[in-house]
């Protein structure tokens, strides 16, 4: 995969670069950046284009007529973007949540917080193109990684599946035909110890290559338990990946890859009791509520194990006009968590949860070469997936447990295309269609031992025992049109309408129901632009969701919140402006800013709320905030590179993120949400001249800003639980490269 990614400011070049940012500024940067202001010289520097797979071929980020936000791997490290969770921090629009290692991302209001494995994700994960069916896989950690792309509103026609809200493609270095090593160490903070290695090899006249990369993370908790006399929160994390490419003949290319890792520890979660809210350990037994959010009491253990491996094999054939690609994938994954679900001293409810995955994928495209008038490309896909999850909830002072040992297996097939016709050398009309049936068998198996008839509501209680294998197919058509009109080679217009669609499931942690697909249609219409001979990237997209059948979590009301159920969302509306400036104001300053402006509510929803006073009568949710949808978002960067002779160039940046009040739930409950909030980084980057060396101190999260990055409620069992972001972190890194 080749690729040409901005680096700095360079000499005028043909295209553009990865993103950002806003409007307010952009009457200053003009007359900042006007001939009569510079000198030749400084005139002469240009933004470089980036070259993204977003429409799955090459393509540079300018002409594809869909909002992204694209990270090279350079971009990564100066902005210390280490796992997909950090890249809402430049990204308006993106909100990434953890429920322990379970990763909930959402693209403009749409996701999931729905986590048994009878589910899919809203934001589809890939990697080098395999896709990621399990939650747990959105956690991704960056290393040895060519860029990250962030593809905004549904892809229903080009992507493998469940993409409704968009997708995240991850990107890694593929072997190359030079002698390469490179490695960097850093230490932070709470005794924050990584290392990461890579060394590429080429062999056989450099007709086979290799390539191994790694890294190893360790890092004390960010909480601490005064019980057990320990941290929590803390990273334990080692992966490694080796690709080998084979030359077949002058026109096959085969890569072979394979990757495992392995997370150790509590990562991403360390959750206390909300003090405002009912808490039943708390109101009814006693527990105590520590103020410090940072403190914590755990009678019970608090862990994720997590191993994770993915094989691959990529093949390309030239066809001369035509090119065909071959994507297989294997994925092996077993998590084992052990949580205490009241996060007290006192010994009353804990849950051990643990999967087992397997799932393989093939996909095969064949796509024009040319660039004449008529692009193409057409495909099929495939997936088989069997998911094993046990779900055991113990409540100790009812001496009652609910246990969920579960299995769903799911085939998915689909046949695509997408075809772009270039009517003028201005006007371009695109028009895709995808086909995608899927079916999926599940066995529930749902036990309670309720000896007081507490949770049931039996006299004498029992155990009782409900048991189903639900099994159910669905299909969709989903189509795109799409009209782009070039001003000139450097000013783009465009407009959009794409139908979007994740499939039904069953509710594994529940009751065993089914529930329905949910459907999206995407109007959207937007600018890209190159302006003062590339020395500026204005990117524009205004957009409307239609949004039908979503797929709601909640707890039953007749256990009192114990056990949940997955309801269909009648509708919802979301609708926003999103803006992307990228500037070289002057030679060695760059100024880089994004704004997300959104409104999404449910139109119309009705819906029981176990902590109402009357939890048997649905509400009226209309109108309500989608979770996780700020209305405003903010992300700026300024950067100045300085040249230090033969030395090097010394580069320091400062970033700024702002995220207006979301909600983590469709109630809008109170204390079930986050205010507004501002994040600052900064980072001074030293480069040798020869570009072997570097070292880097950081800092995040500057001003300690203490902020929820999730909050879960249940509140018959755990209350509400708070999940804390990352306090303020810093270090040193020293890297080299050969």
């Amino acid at each position: 995969m080749s690729g040409r990614f901005y680096a700095g400011p360079r000499k005028a070049r043909k295209g553009s670069v990865a993103p950002n940012y806003t409007l307010a500024l952009i009457g200053g940067i003009a007359a900042a950046m006007s001939p009569a202001s510079h000198s030749l010289a400084a005139d002469s520097l240009a933004l470089e284009e980036i070259i993204v797979t977003a429409e799955r071929r090459e393509a540079s980020l300018q002409n594809v007529p869909i909002a992204i936000a694209a990270f090279t791997g350079q971009q990564l490290q100066k902005s210390g973007l280490q796992t997909t969770m950090d890249l809402q921090t430049r990204t308006p629009g993106l909100v990434f949540s953890t429920n322990t290692a379970l990763g909930q991302p959402y693209i403009r209001g749409i996701g999931t917080d729905i986590i048994n494995v009878g589910t899919d994700p809203s934001i589809a994960v890939h990697i080098d193109g395999h896709y990621q069916t399990r939650s747990t896989a959105a956690v991704q950690d960056f290393f040895d990684v060519e860029r990250v792309e962030v593809v905004k509103g549904p892809q229903g026609t080009l992507y493998g599946r469940n993409a409704s809200g968009g997708a995240i493609n991850i990107i890694t270095n593929s072997p190359s035909n030079e002698l390469e090593a490179a490695g960097d160490i850093s230490y932070g903070n709470y005794d924050r110890i990584s290392v990461h290695g890579m060394a590429n090899v080429p062999i056989l006249d450099d007709k086979v290559a290799l390539r191994v990369a790694g890294f190893r993370t360790n890092r004390d908790g960010f909480s601490y338990d005064v019980l057990r006399n320990t941290d929590v929160d803390d990273d334990d994390i080692w992966a490694v990946r080796g690709k080998l490419r084979l030359d077949l003949t002058e026109t096959v290319t085969l890569t072979l890859g394979a990757d495992h890792s392995e997370v150790r520890g509590a990562r991403n979660g360390a959750p206390t009791v909300d003090p405002n809210s009912p808490a039943p350990a708390r109101d009814l037994f006693g527990a105590a509520v520590n103020t410090d959010p940072r403190i914590v009491q755990y009678n019970n253990d608090f862990y994720t194990h997590i191993d994770h491996t993915n094989l691959s094999a990529h093949l390309e054939w030239d066809l001369g006009s035509v090119l065909l690609k071959s994507i297989t994938g294997y994925t092996d994954a077993k998590n084992k968590i052990e949580l205490d679900i009241d996060a007290t001293e006192i010994d009353f409810a804990w849950d051990n949860e643990n999967e087992d995955i397997n799932a393989f994928t093939q996909e095969l495209q064949l796509s024009s070469k040319s660039d004449g008038k008529l692009e193409w490309i057409f495909g099929a896909f495939y997936l088989h997936e069997k998911a094993k999850q046990r779900f055991h909830v113990f409540i100790s002072p009812l001496a009652a447990d609910l246990d969920y040992p579960v299995e769903n297996r799911v085939d998915a097939y689909a046949l695509f295309g997408q075809a772009s016709y270039r009517v003028t050398e201005n006007l371009r009309l695109t028009a895709g269609l995808r086909y995608s049936y899927e079916k999926k068998k599940g066995e529930f198996l749902y036990i309670v031992t309720d000896p007081f008839g507490l949770l049931t509501g039996v006299p004498g209680g029992g155990v009782f025992v409900s048991q189903s294998s639900p099994k159910e197919s669905w299909k969709a058509w989903t189509p795109k049109f799409g009209i782009d009109y070039f001003i000139n080679d450097d000013v783009m217009l465009y407009v959009s309408a794409t139908r979007g669609f994740k499939s039904g499931g069953f509710n594994l942690l529940g009751s065993g129901e089914e529930f329905d697909p949910e459907y999206i249609w995407s109007y959207e219409g937007g600018l890209k632009s190159m302006l003062f001979d590339k020395r500026l990237k204005l990117n524009l997209a205004a957009f409307y969701y239609d949004y039908t059948n979503l797929q709601v979590n909640r707890f039953n009301p007749a256990t009192g919140g114990a056990t949940t159920s997955v309801t269909n969302a009648a509708s919802a509306e979301v609708k926003g402006i999103e803006a992307e400036v990228l500037a070289l104001i002057s030679e060695g300053l760059e100024l880089d800013m994004s704004v997300a402006v959104l409104d999404a509510e449910y139109k119309t929803f009705f819906t029981a709320n176990p902590d109402a006073p009357d939890p048997f009568t649905d509400q009226d949710l209309s109108g309500n905030t989608l979770p996780r949808s700020p209305k405003f978002s903010l992300g700026a960067g300024l950067q100045y590179t300085h040249d230090l002779a033969n030395y090097g160039r010394l580069t320091l940046r400062g970033e700024a993120r702002y995220q207006s009040h979301i909600w983590f739930d469709q109630f809008n409950a109170e204390h079930v949400e986050e205010d507004n909030y501002t994040l600052l980084n900064a980072f001074l980057t030293f480069e040798s001249q020869d570009d072997r060396w570097r070292a880097q101190i950081y800092g995040r999260n500057l001003t300690d800003k203490l902020y929820r990055q999730n909050v879960i409620r249940a509140t018959s069992i755990i209350g509400t639980l708070d999940l804390w972001a990352a306090p303020r972190t810093y270090g040193i890194e020293v890297g080299f490269r050969y």
